[in-house]
């Protein structure tokens, strides 16, 4: 047999399932040729391309929206369900230095160590999350009320007069998590809605210290009561 009649391995599927739920998604691993077989390479989410290619699909196809941008998922990507009815993202960051501004009689920016925070968009709104530690949430982390203003009740996010569905519309779901992340952290703050932080603010900005753990407010819910 001619060596060009040979099928050799150029793709590996590798099938994730949450337990107890039928969620699942799907990575594709490039294979690397070596000397007396193959060497798996690099994960990446199943994209249409990649799938038009594996199919055989019409290139007259229309092409539908991709995933993601980058072709690995973000190490901080929880869960997500990219279908077009109903697609939520789950992702965190660890604790780390924000730029608080504050509009009080004028305004004022402070650097505050927040804590890790939990983001989850439910079609197109925000719900945001202390956690008491950075390392990778898990289905029975709790979650606690993130000690900012501009909250409206169940880690739900107020945003004034800005469209956030327009502004994420088109994004795939690593360009959506950088976007959020910019619009909550990038916010001015109102002490009608927040006062309460100002003085700690200041106090911590001042001197330098992380936000205290202890005074984090229990939301009563672990992740696995907000993912859908």
């Amino acid at each position: 047999m001619n060596h060009t009649d040979l099928f050799m391995p150029v793709f590996l599927l590798k099938v994730y399932q949450r337990p107890h739920s039928g969620q699942s998604y799907i990575e594709v691993h490039d294979v690397n040729q070596v000397p007396g077989g193959f060497r798996e390479g690099a994960g990446r989410p199943l994209t249409m391309d990649v799938w038009k290619n594996l199919a055989l699909l019409s290139k007259s196809e229309d092409k539908k929206k991709e995933a993601f941008q980058d072709k690995i998922l973000p190490p901080s990507l929880i869960a997500f369900d990219d279908s077009q009815i109903g697609r939520y993202i789950c992702w965190y960051q660890r604790s780390m230095v924000r730029n608080i501004t504050m509009q009080d009689r004028g305004v004022h920016e402070y650097q505050v160590q927040m804590p890790a925070t939990l983001y989850y968009v439910y079609n197109g709104r925000l719900q945001i999350y202390a956690l008491k530690s950075n390392a990778r949430p898990g289905l029975n982390t709790e979650l606690f009320t993130m000690p900012i203003p501009n909250q409206i009740g169940d880690g739900a996010f107020c945003w004034g007069n800005i469209d956030t569905k327009a502004k994420v519309k088109r994004l795939t779901i690593d360009q959506e998590m950088r976007e959020w992340n910019t619009l909550v952290w990038n916010t001015m703050f109102d002490t009608h809605n927040g006062g309460q932080y100002l003085k700690l603010y200041k106090q911590l900005s001042k001197e330098k210290k992380r936000y205290p753990k202890k005074l984090l407010v229990s939301t009563n819910k672990r992740l696995n009561d907000i993912l859908k």
